[in-house]
């Protein structure tokens, strides 16, 4: 049924319309699942219902999604350390 010879990442669909992807090892049926590999991009939103994404690493490039506590304890932690220079204010009085 499946075509002879194939490579990691080709795909293949039946007549019937039924879509497959070989991962190196067996043809896996594509649809309906995300693979927990990673061998698969995700290509649309991904709907929670609701739900939540547990166990997040915490992001290491600006394209990562960002973990609740590293956002948390980042914050604004050391920013009036960082500032550095003059502080001018100016006064405008209006009469009435």
């Amino acid at each position: 049924m499946f075509p002879a010879g194939p490579l990691l990442g080709d795909f293949y669909t039946t007549p019937a319309g039924t879509k497959y992807r070989f991962n190196g090892t067996q043809w896996m049926i594509v649809g309906g699942h995300l693979p927990k590999n990673g061998s698969e991009a995700v290509t649309g939103n991904l709907p929670m219902g609701g739900n939540k994404l547990t166990g997040l690493a915490n992001g290491s490039a600006a394209t990562d999604s960002v973990a609740l506590g590293q956002v948390s304890t980042a914050g604004l932690s050391g920013l009036a350390s960082d500032l550095t220079g003059t502080l001018s204010l100016a006064f405008r009085f209006v009469r009435f």
